[in-house]
């Protein structure tokens, strides 16, 4: 969500030409609401709310890790083509 609003004060600036301080408010807006739900989140790791997700925690993870071992694959193969 943090990306998503970086981009959309990007097109508030750049496409629809409003002055940067609109820009600056939307984004001031919805970063207050990203940190308040980021630092609820990190407050419960401690307490292994991570892991709470029980079964499924154990099928995104390997799905997870070999999306990114085949990525890493991918990508390996086209450095070394060029």
């Amino acid at each position: 969500m943090l990306l998503t609003s970086h981009f959309v004060t990007l097109v508030i600036i750049t496409v629809w030409r409003l002055p940067v301080i609109f820009a600056l408010g939307y984004f001031l807006i919805f970063a207050t609401v990203e940190a308040t739900y980021l630092s609820s989140a990190v407050v419960k790791i401690p307490t292994g709310a991570a892991m709470r997700a029980g079964c499924n925690t154990w099928v995104i993870l390997p799905l997870i890790c070999t999306l990114l071992h085949s990525t890493a694959n991918v990508n390996s193969c086209l450095l070394n083509a060029f």
